[in-house]
């Protein structure tokens, strides 16, 4: 008896749809076969690792400076007000 053993076909990303889904992949929000067809992509493209290079720095930075800047009580309150979610009560925490 032969058994067949079919690998799994990736999908193949050019420059445009690699692009497309940087911020999804940075998010890990990603199938595995399109992290893997981007990985395959960003290995091969002299272009396009630029794009997530800058992606990831910017993304840091906005980390570091969320620890930095906590947004006051009132701001807080005027954006929830905003999104028209409740008032947080003082036991509620940072965020609800």
């Amino acid at each position: 008896m032969i058994t067949e053993v079919f690998a799994p076909v990736l999908p193949v990303f050019d420059c445009a749809a690699t692009v497309r889904r940087l911020w999804d992949y940075l998010d890990r929000e990603l199938a595995a076969a399109d992290v893997a067809a981007i990985d395959t992509h960003l290995a091969q493209c002299d272009k396009c690792p630029r794009h997530f290079a800058f992606a990831r720095q910017f993304l840091a930075a906005v980390r570091a400076a969320r620890t930095q800047h906590i947004a006051p009580d009132t701001l807080r309150a005027r954006v929830r007000a905003t999104l028209g979610l409740p008032p947080l009560n003082k036991d509620d925490g940072a965020d609800g």
